[in-house]
């Protein structure tokens, strides 16, 4: 049974209940297998193939899911994009961004290497999008909403290989699709871990900042 403890929904593997020290960098859940590894690659190609604007699509509904949830739950935060950021050039710009990141994170992955491997372009995706990056440890509600629009990401690639995913076999498709999802997952849960990690640094250096100011306030009133 589950203690009072757990607050509801884990940001990492949309559990209706968060866990405490279940998700972690490396966790099995994050972690491709062989076969994965080997389908995933013909997977993206494919996906590309049928539909070469794919990742702007990703980006339109994203962005859409955002500006929905933002509208449900009333948040006000200012890095978040607006309608007039979800024009044709946005979402090229941002689609061209999203391209470039999945076609590296498939890369590696072509060379055995695990998602939360390619640790810098983790990094970089996040830093691009400033309104992700941008939130800081002292803001919970706001890294609430960047880790939720994250999930809201995951939810846009999924729907989107879907409508690409068109083959006779049943089996075989569903099979696919499990793939794609594993990927995600690892996907989304290593740049949450990111930008946890993230906050937390920069928790750390704002409390440093703190004592230092502090101390520096001591001194001149002795």
């Amino acid at each position: 049974m589950l203690s009072r403890s757990h607050s509801p929904q884990c940001t990492a593997c949309l559990s209706p209940y968060r866990h405490r020290n279940l998700h972690t960098d490396t966790s099995s859940e994050q972690r491709l297998s062989p076969f994965e590894t080997e389908c995933l690659p013909r997977l993206w190609r494919e996906t590309l193939l049928k539909n070469p604007l794919f990742c702007e699509h990703v980006v339109h509904s994203w962005m859409g899911r955002l500006a929905r949830r933002r509208a449900l739950h009333k948040t006000t935060t200012n890095k978040l994009p607006d309608s007039a950021s979800t024009s044709t050039q946005f979402v090229s710009r941002e689609g061209e961004r999203l391209l470039f990141f999945l076609n590296n994170l498939v890369e590696g992955v072509e060379q055995k290497e695990q998602v939360f491997d390619k640790r810098d372009q983790l990094i970089s995706f996040a830093a691009s999008q400033g309104w992700l990056s941008g939130w800081g440890p002292r803001w919970w509600g706001r890294r609430k909403e960047a880790m939720a629009a994250l999930n809201l990401l995951s939810e846009s690639l999924i729907e989107q290989f879907i409508v690409q995913l068109d083959m006779e076999d049943v089996h075989e498709r569903e099979l696919f699709l499990i793939v794609w999802k594993h990927f995600v997952l690892s996907l989304v849960t290593s740049l949450q871990a990111v930008l946890r990690k993230r906050s937390r640094s920069c928790l750390s250096l704002s409390t440093e900042s703190s004592l230092s100011e502090s101390t520096s306030e001591t001194s001149s009133q002795a």
